[in-house]
């Protein structure tokens, strides 16, 4: 083969276009404006609903702890179920101690779920409304959140960050931390006040189960 007919095959060969092989394993860039608007309203839609079931969930769960102790100091002495009426006692308390651990498992995922939606959330309001990173249009705009905008102007509002900075982290510490010692507690009062038994064993379970996941999701929430 000629040098001349070298050159003439390089040169085809450096007209081919080869198509680009996609991982499919990995996003791919959106480049289209509305697609990228699309996107950040189901990310926006996505926080609001996990936003309701939270506040939703903290409110039976306040009210769980209020049944729990009015059944355990003999106030309750019965609870209407649907068509069912429970008269035992540490039925009862088995009962809510497992409802009480896994909303606020529920609760804690959800909460996890919404740190990563607000991260891209983030991403994508600046990318698409060319935010600066030190403007305060992203909190104006984020999906609100009571927790949430709390943390913010904490760490970001230099006059409140001294004074807010210890009753903040106190706050945070009670909100996490606080429904996980009841957890514990609720678990080693199913063991304390039953008897040996299919129930309170399978309760005792679930609620133990239930609290190790809720523990591991609240640190990696933090």
């Amino acid at each position: 083969m000629t040098e001349v007919e070298n050159e003439y095959l390089k040169q085809i060969a450096s007209e081919i276009e080869i198509p680009e092989i996609l991982d499919s394993n990995k996003d791919q860039e959106i480049e289209s404006e509305s697609s990228k608007q699309n996107y950040l309203n189901l990310i926006t839609e996505n926080i609001r609903s996990n936003n309701r079931a939270i506040q939703r969930n903290s409110f039976v769960l306040v009210v769980s702890v209020v049944i729990y102790f009015l059944v355990l100091w003999d106030y309750i002495k019965k609870v209407n179920i649907l068509s069912f009426q429970l008269t035992d006692k540490y039925k009862l308390l088995n009962g809510i101690a497992v409802l009480f651990s896994y909303l606020y498992m529920a609760n804690i995922i959800r909460w996890y779920n919404n740190n990563d939606l607000r991260i891209k959330f983030d991403q994508l309001a600046k990318d698409l409304y060319k935010i600066g990173s030190l403007s305060e249009t992203l909190n104006a705009i984020r999906p609100f959140s009571i927790l949430f905008h709390g943390l913010d102007y904490q760490t970001e509002k230099k006059d409140l960050k001294k004074w807010m900075k210890w009753s903040g982290t106190a706050l945070q510490a009670i909100v996490l931390f606080g429904p996980i010692c009841f957890d514990v507690y609720l678990l080693i009062n199913i063991f304390r006040l039953n008897t040996f038994n299919l129930i309170a064993c399978v309760c005792g379970l679930l609620t133990f189960l239930i609290t190790v996941n809720t523990i591991i999701y609240a640190a990696k929430s933090r």
